[in-house]
């Protein structure tokens, strides 16, 4: 996606710190260099090194502390934190600002706990469809 849709920073949301933790360790793992990935959450104390930490070209955040970066334009968000409820998705995908042509949104769920696939299909997918030039989403089973 990297490439091909010309990303420059991309948000990954998640809802644990120790996700968090998990995630950059991954990433570094799978060949990204800790200087480009941030952390914007709890485990950065200081509240200017946490603000330094969004100019970096992938951001780890907990869904809460998403909601505070509000001066960070984003070209993509990709969204662990599985919601029960339309207005949670609507929220966190509106962080991607109108008449961006980046802005990309990657939502992953669980079809294996029914609730999860069923809000998606009975509420998220009509909602993003009306808001989103183009979304998509993976199921756990589908990896």
């Amino acid at each position: 996606a990297e490439q091909e849709h010309d990303i420059e920073n991309v948000f990954i949301a998640l809802k644990t710190l120790p996700q968090c933790q998990r995630m950059q360790e991954c990433l570094v793992e799978n060949g990204y260099s800790s200087e480009d990935i941030g952390q914007f959450n709890t485990l950065i104390k200081g509240i200017d090194e946490r603000m330094e930490q969004l100019q970096r070209p992938i951001v780890i955040s907990t869904e809460k502390s998403l909601g505070k970066a509000l001066d960070r334009e984003i070209d993509m968000i990709i969204d662990f934190v599985p919601t029960s409820n339309r207005g949670g998705i609507l929220q966190i995908s509106g962080r991607l600002r109108a008449g961006r042509s980046k802005g990309l949104f990657l939502y992953f769920y669980d079809r294996s706990i029914p609730t999860h696939g069923n809000m998606f299909a009975s509420g998220l997918r009509p909602a993003l469809k009306k808001i989103a030039k183009s979304y998509s989403h993976i199921q756990i089973d589908d990896i």
